[in-house]
Protein backbone atom coordinates (compact mmCIF):
# COMPACT_ATOMS: atom_id res chain seq x y z
CA UNK A 1 0.00 0.00 0.00
CA UNK A 2 1.26 3.31 -1.08
CA UNK A 3 1.35 6.31 1.47
CA UNK A 4 -1.32 8.29 -0.53
CA UNK A 5 -3.46 4.46 -0.46
CA UNK A 6 -2.92 4.34 3.50
CA UNK A 7 -3.58 8.13 4.17
CA UNK A 8 -7.29 7.26 2.02
CA UNK A 9 -7.78 4.52 4.20
CA UNK A 10 -6.78 6.42 7.37
CA UNK A 11 -8.92 9.22 6.59
CA UNK A 12 -11.81 6.55 5.67
CA UNK A 13 -11.52 5.33 9.07
CA UNK A 14 -11.56 8.47 10.52
CA UNK A 15 -14.96 9.23 8.99
CA UNK A 16 -16.71 6.04 9.42
CA UNK A 17 -19.18 6.87 12.73
CA UNK A 18 -18.06 5.06 15.81
CA UNK A 19 -20.88 2.54 16.39
CA UNK A 20 -20.19 1.41 13.32
CA UNK A 21 -16.72 0.61 14.20
CA UNK A 22 -17.97 -1.03 17.29
CA UNK A 23 -20.45 -2.90 15.23
CA UNK A 24 -18.39 -4.44 12.09
CA UNK A 25 -15.47 -5.66 14.95
CA UNK A 26 -17.93 -7.50 17.21
CA UNK A 27 -20.26 -8.97 14.64
CA UNK A 28 -17.29 -9.82 12.19
CA UNK A 29 -18.80 -7.76 9.24
CA UNK A 30 -16.73 -4.95 7.28
CA UNK A 31 -17.75 -1.60 7.63
CA UNK A 32 -19.67 -1.19 4.76
CA UNK A 33 -21.95 -3.70 5.18
CA UNK A 34 -22.91 -2.38 8.78
CA UNK A 35 -22.90 1.17 7.02
CA UNK A 36 -25.52 0.23 5.00
CA UNK A 37 -27.77 -2.00 7.82
CA UNK A 38 -26.91 1.22 9.87
CA UNK A 39 -28.90 3.98 7.65
CA UNK A 40 -31.69 1.66 7.08
CA UNK A 41 -32.04 1.65 11.26
CA UNK A 42 -31.90 5.04 11.74
CA UNK A 43 -28.63 5.65 12.70
CA UNK A 44 -29.38 3.77 15.51
CA UNK A 45 -26.47 1.51 17.14
CA UNK A 46 -28.83 -0.88 18.98
CA UNK A 47 -30.93 -1.03 16.21
CA UNK A 48 -28.58 -1.67 13.65
CA UNK A 49 -27.40 -5.29 16.37
CA UNK A 50 -30.77 -6.35 16.18
CA UNK A 51 -31.07 -6.44 12.31
CA UNK A 52 -27.84 -8.12 11.92
CA UNK A 53 -29.02 -10.86 14.41
CA UNK A 54 -32.38 -10.46 12.89
CA UNK A 55 -31.09 -11.32 9.44
CA UNK A 56 -28.19 -13.61 10.87
CA UNK A 57 -31.77 -15.80 12.47
CA UNK A 58 -33.59 -15.56 8.89
CA UNK A 59 -31.04 -16.40 6.73
CA UNK A 60 -28.94 -18.82 8.33
CA UNK A 61 -30.15 -22.57 9.12
CA UNK A 62 -29.22 -22.49 12.41
CA UNK A 63 -28.06 -25.71 14.58
CA UNK A 64 -28.77 -26.77 17.96
CA UNK A 65 -25.75 -25.07 20.34
CA UNK A 66 -22.69 -27.40 21.00
CA UNK A 67 -22.50 -28.12 25.12
CA UNK A 68 -19.88 -25.46 25.87
CA UNK A 69 -22.43 -23.12 23.60
CA UNK A 70 -24.97 -23.99 26.06
CA UNK A 71 -22.88 -23.17 29.20
CA UNK A 72 -21.53 -19.79 27.56
CA UNK A 73 -25.71 -18.86 26.76
CA UNK A 74 -26.72 -20.04 30.05
CA UNK A 75 -23.70 -17.29 31.83
CA UNK A 76 -25.13 -14.72 30.16
CA UNK A 77 -28.69 -15.09 30.63
CA UNK A 78 -27.84 -14.99 34.20
CA UNK A 79 -26.66 -11.38 33.60
CA UNK A 80 -28.65 -10.20 30.50
CA UNK A 81 -32.39 -11.64 32.06
CA UNK A 82 -34.02 -9.47 29.69
CA UNK A 83 -32.25 -10.60 26.25
CA UNK A 84 -34.25 -13.59 24.19
CA UNK A 85 -32.46 -16.59 24.29
CA UNK A 86 -32.94 -17.26 20.72
CA UNK A 87 -30.14 -13.58 20.52
CA UNK A 88 -28.07 -15.38 22.71
CA UNK A 89 -27.77 -18.22 21.07
CA UNK A 90 -26.95 -15.82 17.41
CA UNK A 91 -24.53 -13.59 19.64
CA UNK A 92 -22.76 -16.96 21.20
CA UNK A 93 -22.36 -18.38 17.69
CA UNK A 94 -21.28 -15.54 16.13
CA UNK A 95 -18.62 -14.70 19.01
CA UNK A 96 -17.64 -17.84 19.78
CA UNK A 97 -18.53 -19.22 23.89
CA UNK A 98 -16.97 -16.81 26.17
CA UNK A 99 -15.88 -13.65 23.99
CA UNK A 100 -16.02 -10.46 25.61
CA UNK A 101 -17.70 -9.30 22.57
CA UNK A 102 -20.59 -11.88 23.50
CA UNK A 103 -20.77 -10.04 26.74
CA UNK A 104 -21.16 -6.71 25.16
CA UNK A 105 -22.90 -7.49 22.53
CA UNK A 106 -25.52 -9.07 25.19
CA UNK A 107 -25.79 -5.91 27.48
CA UNK A 108 -26.52 -3.70 23.96
CA UNK A 109 -29.55 -6.24 23.78
CA UNK A 110 -30.84 -6.54 26.77
CA UNK A 111 -30.63 -2.58 27.25
CA UNK A 112 -33.08 -2.54 24.88
CA UNK A 113 -35.43 -5.01 25.70
CA UNK A 114 -35.18 -3.39 29.27
CA UNK A 115 -36.12 0.22 27.89
CA UNK A 116 -40.08 -0.64 28.74
CA UNK A 117 -41.04 0.78 32.64
CA UNK A 118 -40.87 -1.29 34.78
CA UNK A 119 -43.80 -1.01 36.31
CA UNK A 120 -45.48 -1.17 33.04
CA UNK A 121 -47.47 -4.51 32.76
CA UNK A 122 -49.39 -6.03 29.84
CA UNK A 123 -53.18 -5.73 30.54
CA UNK A 124 -55.01 -8.96 29.78
CA UNK A 125 -57.43 -6.87 27.28
CA UNK A 126 -54.30 -6.54 25.00
CA UNK A 127 -56.18 -6.79 21.45
CA UNK A 128 -55.25 -9.60 19.26
CA UNK A 129 -56.14 -11.29 16.18
CA UNK A 130 -57.09 -14.60 16.91
CA UNK A 131 -54.53 -16.90 15.86
CA UNK A 132 -54.49 -21.33 16.19
CA UNK A 133 -52.99 -22.26 19.90
CA UNK A 134 -49.32 -22.83 20.46
CA UNK A 135 -48.52 -25.29 22.94
CA UNK A 136 -45.68 -24.16 25.62
CA UNK A 137 -44.11 -27.00 25.18
CA UNK A 138 -45.09 -27.78 28.95
CA UNK A 139 -44.80 -24.77 30.80
CA UNK A 140 -44.36 -21.03 30.78
CA UNK A 141 -41.28 -21.64 31.86
CA UNK A 142 -40.17 -22.50 27.89
CA UNK A 143 -40.68 -18.41 26.76
CA UNK A 144 -38.73 -15.47 27.65
CA UNK A 145 -39.88 -12.54 29.33
CA UNK A 146 -38.82 -9.15 30.75
CA UNK A 147 -38.27 -8.31 34.04
CA UNK A 148 -40.62 -5.69 36.00
CA UNK A 149 -39.04 -5.12 39.40
CA UNK A 150 -41.60 -2.40 40.40
CA UNK A 151 -44.61 -4.29 40.16
CA UNK A 152 -46.78 -4.62 43.24
CA UNK A 153 -47.61 -8.19 43.55
CA UNK A 154 -50.73 -9.69 44.02
CA UNK A 155 -51.90 -11.50 46.79
CA UNK A 156 -52.86 -14.99 47.22
CA UNK A 157 -56.26 -14.92 48.29
CA UNK A 158 -57.43 -11.81 46.62
CA UNK A 159 -58.79 -14.10 43.14
CA UNK A 160 -60.75 -16.89 42.84
CA UNK A 161 -59.66 -20.08 41.76
CA UNK A 162 -61.95 -20.13 38.87
CA UNK A 163 -61.32 -16.26 38.07
CA UNK A 164 -57.40 -17.10 38.15
CA UNK A 165 -57.74 -19.76 35.63
CA UNK A 166 -59.52 -17.64 33.21
CA UNK A 167 -56.93 -15.13 33.44
CA UNK A 168 -54.09 -17.53 33.33
CA UNK A 169 -55.53 -19.02 30.35
CA UNK A 170 -55.50 -15.97 28.69
CA UNK A 171 -52.12 -14.63 29.67
CA UNK A 172 -50.89 -17.85 27.57
CA UNK A 173 -52.93 -17.78 25.14
CA UNK A 174 -52.10 -13.90 24.28
CA UNK A 175 -48.25 -15.19 24.53
CA UNK A 176 -48.59 -18.03 22.48
CA UNK A 177 -50.40 -15.56 19.70
CA UNK A 178 -47.61 -13.04 20.18
CA UNK A 179 -44.99 -15.78 19.46
CA UNK A 180 -46.57 -16.95 16.62
CA UNK A 181 -47.50 -13.26 15.12
CA UNK A 182 -43.59 -12.32 15.54
CA UNK A 183 -42.37 -16.07 13.77
CA UNK A 184 -44.76 -14.80 10.98
CA UNK A 185 -42.84 -11.06 11.34
CA UNK A 186 -39.74 -12.86 10.80
CA UNK A 187 -40.85 -14.88 8.08
CA UNK A 188 -42.27 -12.35 6.35
CA UNK A 189 -38.83 -10.45 6.85
CA UNK A 190 -36.51 -13.43 5.52
CA UNK A 191 -38.50 -13.36 2.27
CA UNK A 192 -38.81 -9.82 1.59
CA UNK A 193 -34.33 -9.79 2.31
CA UNK A 194 -34.03 -12.58 0.02
CA UNK A 195 -35.68 -10.00 -2.73
CA UNK A 196 -33.87 -7.31 -1.34
CA UNK A 197 -31.15 -7.70 -3.89
CA UNK A 198 -32.85 -6.46 -6.85
CA UNK A 199 -34.72 -3.45 -5.13
CA UNK A 200 -33.72 -1.40 -1.82
CA UNK A 201 -37.37 -1.19 -1.18
CA UNK A 202 -37.57 -5.09 0.04
CA UNK A 203 -34.86 -4.37 2.55
CA UNK A 204 -36.69 -1.53 4.12
CA UNK A 205 -39.47 -3.73 3.98
CA UNK A 206 -37.76 -6.68 5.30
CA UNK A 207 -36.82 -3.89 8.20
CA UNK A 208 -40.21 -2.70 9.21
CA UNK A 209 -40.77 -6.97 9.94
CA UNK A 210 -37.95 -7.35 11.69
CA UNK A 211 -38.94 -4.34 14.13
CA UNK A 212 -42.51 -5.95 13.80
CA UNK A 213 -40.89 -9.09 15.57
CA UNK A 214 -39.08 -7.41 18.15
CA UNK A 215 -42.23 -5.66 18.90
CA UNK A 216 -44.30 -9.17 19.00
CA UNK A 217 -41.48 -10.44 21.25
CA UNK A 218 -41.36 -7.79 23.62
CA UNK A 219 -45.46 -7.44 24.12
CA UNK A 220 -44.66 -11.72 24.56
CA UNK A 221 -42.45 -11.52 27.54
CA UNK A 222 -44.54 -9.20 29.22
CA UNK A 223 -47.32 -12.10 28.43
CA UNK A 224 -45.67 -14.84 29.92
CA UNK A 225 -44.33 -12.45 32.80
CA UNK A 226 -48.16 -11.73 33.70
CA UNK A 227 -49.09 -15.47 33.68
CA UNK A 228 -46.01 -16.05 36.15
CA UNK A 229 -47.43 -13.98 38.39
CA UNK A 230 -50.92 -15.85 38.30
CA UNK A 231 -49.54 -18.81 38.25
CA UNK A 232 -47.40 -18.17 41.65
CA UNK A 233 -50.27 -16.75 42.88
CA UNK A 234 -52.60 -19.84 42.20
CA UNK A 235 -50.21 -21.61 44.12
CA UNK A 236 -48.76 -19.34 46.77
CA UNK A 237 -50.50 -17.99 50.37
CA UNK A 238 -50.17 -15.61 52.11
CA UNK A 239 -46.67 -16.77 53.98
CA UNK A 240 -45.54 -19.37 51.17
CA UNK A 241 -44.22 -18.25 47.45
CA UNK A 242 -44.33 -21.58 45.28
CA UNK A 243 -42.23 -20.92 41.90
CA UNK A 244 -42.87 -24.02 40.13
CA UNK A 245 -43.79 -23.45 36.63
CA UNK A 246 -42.04 -20.64 36.23
CA UNK A 247 -39.22 -19.17 34.12
CA UNK A 248 -35.90 -18.42 36.05
CA UNK A 249 -36.07 -14.61 35.29
CA UNK A 250 -39.86 -14.18 36.41
CA UNK A 251 -38.98 -16.68 39.45
CA UNK A 252 -36.16 -14.60 40.75
CA UNK A 253 -38.22 -11.53 40.17
CA UNK A 254 -41.53 -12.76 42.23
CA UNK A 255 -39.60 -14.01 44.81
CA UNK A 256 -38.01 -10.50 45.00
CA UNK A 257 -41.01 -9.17 44.85
CA UNK A 258 -43.08 -10.99 47.56
CA UNK A 259 -39.92 -10.93 50.12
CA UNK A 260 -40.26 -7.10 49.76
CA UNK A 261 -43.57 -7.19 50.35
CA UNK A 262 -43.91 -9.24 53.19
CA UNK A 263 -40.98 -7.47 54.52
CA UNK A 264 -43.25 -4.23 54.60
CA UNK A 265 -46.11 -5.60 55.97
CA UNK A 266 -44.51 -6.79 58.71
CA UNK A 267 -42.72 -4.07 59.39
CA UNK A 268 -46.38 -2.18 59.35
CA UNK A 269 -47.61 -4.63 62.07
CA UNK A 270 -48.69 -2.99 65.77
CA UNK A 271 -47.96 -6.66 67.10
CA UNK A 272 -45.49 -8.83 66.39
CA UNK A 273 -46.30 -12.51 65.37
CA UNK A 274 -44.81 -15.30 66.68
CA UNK A 275 -43.61 -17.16 63.71
CA UNK A 276 -42.77 -14.32 61.05
CA UNK A 277 -40.77 -16.09 58.37
CA UNK A 278 -41.66 -16.22 54.29
CA UNK A 279 -41.23 -19.14 52.73
CA UNK A 280 -39.86 -19.43 48.98
CA UNK A 281 -40.31 -22.79 47.44
CA UNK A 282 -37.75 -23.45 43.81
CA UNK A 283 -38.35 -27.45 43.57
CA UNK A 284 -34.79 -29.64 43.50
CA UNK A 285 -34.35 -29.47 40.08
CA UNK A 286 -34.67 -33.18 39.41
CA UNK A 287 -36.13 -32.44 35.89
CA UNK A 288 -33.30 -30.59 35.37
CA UNK A 289 -31.32 -32.50 32.71
CA UNK A 290 -28.07 -31.38 35.21
CA UNK A 291 -29.91 -32.49 38.48
CA UNK A 292 -29.84 -28.65 39.65
CA UNK A 293 -32.61 -26.53 39.75
CA UNK A 294 -31.50 -22.81 37.97
CA UNK A 295 -34.00 -20.98 39.54
CA UNK A 296 -32.89 -22.61 42.94
CA UNK A 297 -29.49 -21.25 42.75
CA UNK A 298 -30.58 -18.17 40.79
CA UNK A 299 -33.27 -17.17 43.78
CA UNK A 300 -30.29 -17.76 46.12
CA UNK A 301 -28.05 -15.50 44.82
CA UNK A 302 -31.25 -12.69 44.40
CA UNK A 303 -31.70 -13.10 48.18
CA UNK A 304 -28.04 -12.93 49.51
CA UNK A 305 -27.48 -9.78 47.10
CA UNK A 306 -30.44 -7.91 48.66
CA UNK A 307 -29.14 -9.03 51.95
CA UNK A 308 -31.95 -10.97 52.98
CA UNK A 309 -31.32 -13.60 55.81
CA UNK A 310 -32.84 -17.49 54.93
CA UNK A 311 -32.22 -20.85 55.93
CA UNK A 312 -31.77 -23.35 53.34
CA UNK A 313 -34.51 -25.86 53.28
CA UNK A 314 -35.14 -29.38 50.89
CA UNK A 315 -36.14 -27.05 47.84
CA UNK A 316 -37.05 -24.08 49.36
CA UNK A 317 -35.89 -20.83 51.28
CA UNK A 318 -37.07 -19.51 54.47
CA UNK A 319 -36.76 -15.95 54.82
CA UNK A 320 -36.54 -14.26 58.59
CA UNK A 321 -35.42 -11.03 58.01
CA UNK A 322 -32.85 -8.90 57.28
CA UNK A 323 -29.44 -9.89 56.61
CA UNK A 324 -26.07 -7.96 58.32
CA UNK A 325 -24.48 -6.00 55.66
Amino acid sequence: MTDGEASMSNAKTLKTPAAIVYISKRLNMSPEEVSIIYAENGNSKVATILGILDQFLIQKETESPSIVEKKAIDDLKQKHRNTPDEYLRVIVRITGPGSAYAAELAAQVNAYFSKRSMNQKLKLNYRLTPLPHEDLEGSIETVTNTQAEGRSPRRANSISTSGAGKDLDKALQISNNLHRQKQDAIASAASLHRRGASNPLYRQAAGYYAQQAREHAKHAQEATSTAADILVDQQSTDRTVDLHGVSVQDGVRIARQRVLSWWKDLRAREKPVLDQSLTIVTGLGRHNASGISPLRQAVAAALARDGWKYTVETGRFVVSGRGKY
